[in-house]
């Protein structure tokens, strides 16, 4: 195996602090390129606001879907505690690596290479799963599946030097001499010092959850001694009989329970070998293979994306669009099928909106092939979605709707921005009021609830980026200069640090007659699972963002 690379401070912000489900404008890359010489002005720096010393900050928060009705919150940390969080892993990354190494279980040990799309990247990928389950089980008669419910939202902090030092001298020791209380204590000002829970988002919190996960799995070992595997927070493990992994389960509850964890009962379940390794749509939608000629593609359009739709309904808990998307957007439809193809992917967008980075990567690629894309059907498409999801505050709806109308150059209508002013996530506001600022949004705007935002105090709670980058784009005026009176914030002023650059794009789809084929398993394994698996590019020649 190659050498691992160093990891780094500036490799952590420029590539691990944001997650990759925000839409391509919102970027670490100016704060990652000078972060050396700012972290070393932080230690010792006072944030007072209103008098006060700032101990913590709240996260920006980013709510983003999941699978039918359910959500996933992201959460973006204030820089500047979450710097300090980076550091200290850094810091002891020789100590953590080597503890994580201990598990016998994990398919997700961290891995560090310049090469790949996070600071901190997981040694398998999800879809190996199908490869190494029947490897490990070929001696079992039994599986047992589980998984820790809501395991980052659940974790408790102070199980962090529990899981660093050992949960006997941790309780004995809560003093800054030892890490694990140290990168406790970073963890929770960056979430106003609630001690339940990370951040779902920055890699830090993926490293933590790997930390506490190995430890689990030793003492897991010791109860049990039986083979399995461990992705995250999924546990799979072999037996021979029903009432081995019956009595494994109950030992698995008593170890997660140490750590202030619950298995997920929904998700538990112990079933007979051999099983089916992948659902019959995945191999359906992979191997589906695309003709050349206008007619037999028309074809082929409709019984794909029917077979799509179809099994995207009886596997509500799969992302069988995004999936499904992913295998065709390098397959060069016919300008005579454009329409036809056009319209199922928007109605594709409105039904999975995981979809939409992939449908953004499509109409790029077709408008710079010339084709004759039909904004005004796209603007319906938008409008509607934007007016439903403002609602109820679904920022990863709303803002990546947005940037299909800004990436396509479409006026957003007076009915949708109407909506859109109620939306309270920041993402979408930043999106939006450059939108304004370009005349993308003319009329239906009301921002009178979001200049309440425009404060000092709110550089720390829960929209601190749209409190800094609405005044520092310029997009919207205060009344006071709060950030050039904040210590922190008005360094990075100073410094010209941005976190939205409107000239960074997806990059366009590849159609090509060549991929009128099936796709490796691999490949379509990666599309499905990863939310931005293209590469960052900037328009304005400034290089990528990841």
């Amino acid at each position: 195996m190659a050498r691992q690379a160093r990891l780094t401070l500036q490799n952590c912000i420029l590539k691990g602090y944001f997650p990759a489900e925000l839409v391509p404008g919102f970027t670490t890359k100016m704060l990652g390129t000078q972060i050396n010489s700012i972290s070393s002005s932080i230690p010792g720096m006072s944030i007072i606001v209103n008098g006060q010393r700032v101990h913590s900050s709240k996260c920006c928060i980013h709510s983003i879907p999941k699978i039918q009705h359910h959500r996933r919150t992201l959460s973006i940390p204030n820089p500047f505690h979450q710097i300090k969080v980076f550091e200290t892993i850094i810091d002891n990354w020789t100590t953590i690596k080597n503890e994580i190494k201990k598990s016998r279980y994990s398919l997700t040990k961290p891995m560090v290479n310049k090469h790949l799309q996070r600071a901190i990247n997981r040694q398998h990928s999800f879809s190996e799963i199908p490869q190494i389950v029947p490897i490990l089980s070929s001696n079992s008669r039994f599986v047992l599946k589980t998984d820790i419910s809501r395991y980052y939202p659940t974790i408790y902090t102070h199980s962090i030097p529990w899981a660093c030092h050992g949960k006997t001298f941790a309780k004995r020791n809560r003093g800054p001499a030892h890490f694990g209380n140290v990168l406790d204590t970073n963890v929770r000002n960056t979430q106003d010092q609630q001690t339940i829970g990370i951040p779902i988002g920055p890699d830090s919190s993926y490293v933590i959850s790997e930390l506490i996960g190995s430890v689990m799995d030793q003492e897991i070992y010791q109860e049990l001694g039986v083979t399995g595997l461990r992705y995250i927070d999924d546990y799979y493990f072999f037996f021979n009989s029903l009432s081995e992994a019956e009595e494994a389960l109950t030992k698995i509850h008593k170890v997660v329970k140490r750590y202030e964890l619950e298995i997920n009962p929904e998700k538990t379940m112990i079933y007979s070998l051999p099983e089916p390794l992948e659902f019959n749509w995945i191999s359906e939608i992979r191997n589906y293979e695309f003709h050349s000629s206008i007619k037999r593609q028309k074809t082929d359009l409709v019984t794909f994306f029917s077979k799509a739709f179809e099994y995207s309904k009886k596997h509500p808990n799969e992302y069988v669009l995004k999936y499904s998307l992913a295998r065709i957007k390098n397959v060069l439809v016919h300008k005579d099928n454009w329409e036809l193809f056009e319209s199922l992917i928007l109605n594709s967008m409105i039904a999975e909106p995981s979809v939409i980075p992939t449908v953004i990567e499509i109409l790029l690629a077709y408008r710079d092939k010339g084709y004759n894309l039909n904004y005004k059907k796209i603007a319906k498409t938008i409008d509607n979605n934007i007016g439903y999801h403002s609602k109820y505050s679904h920022g990863y709806e709303v803002s990546w709707n947005l940037w299909v109308a800004k990436s396509l150059n479409i006026k957003i209508s007076r009915a949708a921005a109407k909506e859109l002013s109620t939306i309270e996530d920041s993402f979408s506001r930043i999106v939006a009021l450059d939108m304004r600022s370009n005349g993308l949004i003319t009329t239906g705007l009301n921002i009178s609830e979001w200049n309440n935002y425009l404060s000092h105090e709110h550089l720390y709670q829960e929209h601190w980026i749209f409190a800094y980058e609405a005044i520092k784009k310029g997009f919207l005026t205060s009344r006071s200069n709060y950030i050039s009176s904040d210590n922190f914030f008005s360094l990075l002023s100073s410094r010209n640090i941005e976190f939205y650059d409107s000239t960074l794009q997806l990059e366009p789809a590849s159609p090509s007659e060549m991929n009128y084929r099936p796709v490796s398993s691999s490949n379509m394994h990666r599309g499905a699972r990863t939310q931005r698996e293209s590469r960052i590019v900037s328009h304005g020649g400034g290089g990528g963002d990841y």
